[in-house]
């Protein structure tokens, strides 16, 4: 994959994800794009050695793996974001200074 595409990939990505929620509906997609089974929360879980994962949580929170029965741990790769949004605040935060009169 060349580098214009790594951007436009990301470019796309935060364009479909205002919010947490969004985010991690994209990331829903992806998965399932990509081959991983959705597990959910509640159910009994019956994985199979070497295919993957996602469980997601409130509709804000996903996690992904792949199952390894051999494994002797685990390898977890992690972020957290609380809303990735880029917006301009409707009005300003700071009072006009003297000079500005």
């Amino acid at each position: 994959m060349n580098k214009a595409t790594v951007v436009n990939d990301l470019l796309t990505f935060i364009k479909k994800c205002p919010s947490a929620f969004h985010t991690v509906d994209t990331v829903r997609e992806r998965l399932l794009a990509d081959g991983y089974t959705e597990l959910f929360v509640d159910d009994e879980w019956e994985l199979v050695d070497g295919e993957k994962y996602f469980v997601t949580k409130n509709l804000s929170s996903i996690v992904a793996f792949r199952y390894n029965k051999k494994a002797k741990g685990f390898t977890v790769a992690a972020s957290h974001s609380d809303f990735p949004s880029f917006r301009v605040k409707p009005s300003r935060d700071f009072l006009p200074s003297a000079t500005a009169e």
